[in-house]
């Protein structure tokens, strides 16, 4: 008891030295600094990718035996990987995904598809950026709670992608808070906010996201100003314009800090079309395993990702209140998903094509395929042709992601029957003449390489091919 006294003691003087030279004890030491990012991000790469990948690896090794109780935390383990909106991490939850399916596909059971593909539904709904379309994020801005849903086709497909473009916004001004403005053929530049703010609102990263947009739009008087507003008032009136200013720039970053973050919204929109890539993949390699209701599942995820980003790109209105407050593309002009709403598109075409050709030994939806690719393929042909009729032949960034979708929808026909092409042709037909007058070349080129293999063999008459004379060989 005498030592415990004593050490009892020690500790207590050495407890009053210290509060006399300004510590606080044990207790109030401050915490350790957080690892730097570059140790963080190395983490990510060696310890937790080992982790992870062994992880997959065991599962597939005693699958028989534990799948049935370890493959729902096995997909939530991944699934918490690609959702924390970080990108490294994200991707490294994608790469375990396509491992597992890499080495267990084949394997699993309809219950077993069942939980996976619910898990890949789940991704897409948590990938997605809602925040753009949060209803306190539009009353803050003094939008509706809601935006209007409008499809690839509809009044917002086609017509809104090319409204940007034209030299004048009066019918779209005249429909919104915002009052008729006049649109610059070079790029916006919001003149109420200041390259200072642009820099440390829009961090531009330096990854492939399909965020840039070569649309024109209306320069935004600063903070929202009227063209017809009356002329100044009294010294009075001049102080409480100052204040509503210094309100509204506090709104602003209310907006930016608060309710939206560029760089939660970027992650999330490359990792959703990271997920894009892998459902296609998972659809591709094994469709032929999977029941109709799997099936619908993979539709059904993608085709939520592009009601999203279509109700999102055809909102003219939030892109330009997002821009006043200094969202922006990188390019510095109104932010949009248009190249991520076309790939979308573009897989989902590729899926209903697999569909179509009815190679599943399950189920034959064939049927239910023809009439969606014929619907969507043809707003995608005429989306394509409009936006190169509207442009003028310009090469935007848009166009080029639209004429991969055509000459993909192009390259599918090639693998129809002969039924399939005389029942697909009176749509098609027409769209392809459009493309062979108004099309990039390298479409055009894929359209006539498909007639002269498919459609010439069904003309009731020979066609002569022509000889290729030899003494022009160096000039062609």
């Amino acid at each position: 008891s005498a030592s415990a006294s004593a050490s009892a003691s020690s500790s207590a003087a050495a407890a009053a030295r210290s509060q006399r030279r300004g510590g606080g004890g044990p207790s109030s030491k401050p915490p350790p600094p957080p690892p730097p990012a570059s140790a963080s991000q190395e983490w990510l790469k060696t310890t937790c990718l080992k982790a992870m990948t062994k992880v997959v690896q065991i599962f597939a090794q005693y699958q028989d035996t534990i799948q049935e109780g370890l493959l729902p935390q096995v997909l939530a383990l991944i699934q918490s990987c690609i959702s924390q909106g970080n990108l490294e991490l994200a991707k490294i939850g994608i790469q375990c995904w396509e491992q597992l399916m890499s080495v267990s596909g084949a394997k699993f059971d309809d219950g077993n598809w069942t939980l996976v593909l619910n898990s890949l539904h789940a991704l897409f709904e948590q990938t997605l950026p809602h925040e753009l379309q949060a209803p306190r994020l539009r009353k803050s801005m003094g939008l509706p709670a809601k935006s209007p849903r409008r499809g690839l086709g509809g009044r917002g497909g086609a017509s809104s992608s090319s409204t940007t473009t034209t030299t004048t916004t009066t019918t779209t001004a005249a429909t919104t808070s915002t009052p008729p403005t006049t649109t610059s053929t070079t790029k916006s530049t919001a003149s109420g906010v200041s390259a200072a703010q642009n820099k440390a609102t829009t961090p531009t990263p330096s990854t492939k996201n399909q965020h840039n947009n070569n649309a024109t739009t209306a320069n935004p008087l600063p903070n929202g100003q009227d063209t017809h507003s009356p002329a100044p008032r009294p010294p009075a009136t001049t102080t409480a314009t100052s204040t509503s200013t210094s309100t509204a720039e506090k709104k602003k970053a209310m907006i930016r800090t608060d309710l939206l973050s560029y760089e939660r919204v970027v992650v999330k929109c490359i990792v959703n079309h990271l997920l894009m890539e892998t459902s296609f993949s998972t659809f591709q390699g094994f469709y032929n395993l999977l029941k109709q209701e799997h099936v619908e599942q993979i539709l059904a995820a993608l085709k939520s990702t592009i009601a999203f980003l279509s109700t999102f790109n055809s909102d003219l209105e939030l892109q330009k209140k997002l821009y006043q407050v200094g969202f922006k593309a990188e390019d510095g002009g109104l932010f949009k998903l248009m190249d991520q709403e076309v790939e979308a598109y573009g897989y989902c075409m590729q899926m209903l094509q697999i569909m179509y050709r009815g190679s599943n030994p399950n189920f034959d939806d064939s049927k239910a395929a023809d009439i969606q690719l014929r619907e969507t393929g043809e707003r995608i042909f005429k989306r394509y042709i409009n936006n190169k009729i509207k442009m003028e032949g310009k090469r935007t960034k848009e166009s080029v992601r639209l004429a991969k979708v055509v000459s993909s929808l192009i390259e599918g026909f090639d693998s129809y029957s002969e039924n399939q092409i005389k029942a697909n042709m009176p749509t098609f037909f027409p769209r392809m003449l459009d493309i062979i007058e108004h099309g990039d070349l390298s479409v055009r080129r894929m359209v006539a390489k498909f007639m002269r293999k498919r459609i010439t063999p069904l003309l009731p008459f020979a066609v002569e091919e022509e000889e290729e004379d030899q003494n022009d060989n160096g000039s062609r």
